[in-house]
């Protein structure tokens, strides 16, 4: 299913995100739990807020679909919610809300686990304390940047909730599996520069990094290069450079790049096509270049304007010194 996108066959959905979310109730005989699996209002370690009415939409449409789940493994179902709904602040228990001041509102839910071996030994870690926050699957339909500098989620469509292990880590912390990366795919900031990396740069031929512009009047690079791997020679994105004089945040610069993952990739094949431009300049047959760059910058989208730049400007350059030789 398109929808629940595997990591490495785990069956995990798109985001997970921990909140500070709790049990509120946990009734060991009927296996019925009770608590908030969301909180509305309140940034978390990511910089996100989940604006108040964000659930209102799939609890209309989906409600009757949405499971309980195991450490977030749509695979593993350990129940149902009997109630989810999306409640205001004066809902909020007051533990709750004097933790987090910030809090608007939460998703409460209330269900039972069924009597499966999992969900015996979710039961078990339940009662010992071993797992004690609750954690939502999700996918992101509408967000925003807002003008707090966090990225405020509007609307998101609910898959599952889940008892997660993650009471020993820091309240609000956010996994999301769809765009977490290893160590070095981390995100880097200079004191000039930001540098979201898309690939290793180990997968790279040493000598075959470039820069090029994607948006040059935005302040925002790529830096390309010819992957190891690819017999063919091909040029790939390894990260996308923002430059913070244009008002790049490092939350700017990450929003950017997951709105925009997929014209990235077809960055790397537009500027396959590019190669046959910058050739035909090369070999000074500029009429023809100029009606392959055409239809090139007639392909491009809207990240990409700053590449059909370039060539045009280097068709410029190498037409002014062939005449002047």
């Amino acid at each position: 299913m398109d929808r629940f996108r595997n990591r490495e066959g785990s069956g995990l959905p798109f985001k997970t995100k921990c909140l500070p979310a709790f049990l509120k109730e946990w009734d060991e005989d009927k296996g019925e739990l009770e608590g908030f699996a969301a909180i509305t209002g309140f940034p978390d370690a990511y910089r996100e807020i989940i604006d108040p009415g964000a659930f209102s939409k799939t609890l209309r449409k989906n409600k009757g679909r949405i499971a309980i789940c195991w450490q977030h493994n749509w695979r593993e179902p350990i129940g149902k919610p009997s109630i989810l709904r999306e409640v205001g602040e004066d809902k909020l228990p007051e533990e709750l809300t004097r933790q987090f001041p910030k809090a608007t509102g939460g998703l409460y839910f209330k269900g039972r686990i069924v009597d499966t071996r999992q969900g015996q030994d979710a039961k078990v870690l339940i009662r010992e304390g071993v797992v004690s926050e609750m954690s939502i699957g999700y996918d992101l339909v509408k967000s925003y940047q807002g003008d707090d500098d966090y990225l405020h989620l509007e609307e998101i469509e609910l898959f599952e909730i889940s008892p997660v292990t993650m009471a020993a880590m820091p309240a609000a912390l956010v996994t999301d599996y769809k765009d977490m990366e290893p160590e070095h795919l981390k995100p880097e900031e200079t004191e000039d520069y930001i540098h979201i990396p898309i690939r290793d740069a180990g997968d790279f031929v040493a000598d075959s990094f470039r820069t090029i512009d994607l948006a040059k009047d935005q302040g925002i690079k790529a830096v390309i290069g010819k992957l190891k791997s690819d017999p063919d020679g091909s040029t790939h994105i390894q990260k996308c450079v923002f430059d913070k004089a244009k008002g790049w945040t490092m939350a700017k610069a990450q929003a950017w790049v997951k709105e925009h993952r997929e014209e990235l990739k077809e960055v790397s094949s537009i500027w396959q096509k590019s190669i046959k431009v910058i050739e035909l300049l090369e070999k000074g047959e500029f009429k023809e270049a100029n009606r392959v760059l055409t239809e090139l910058i007639s392909e491009l989208p809207k990240p990409a304007l700053g590449l059909a730049e370039e060539l045009a400007l280097r068709a410029r350059v190498l037409e002014a010194e062939t005449t002047t030789l």
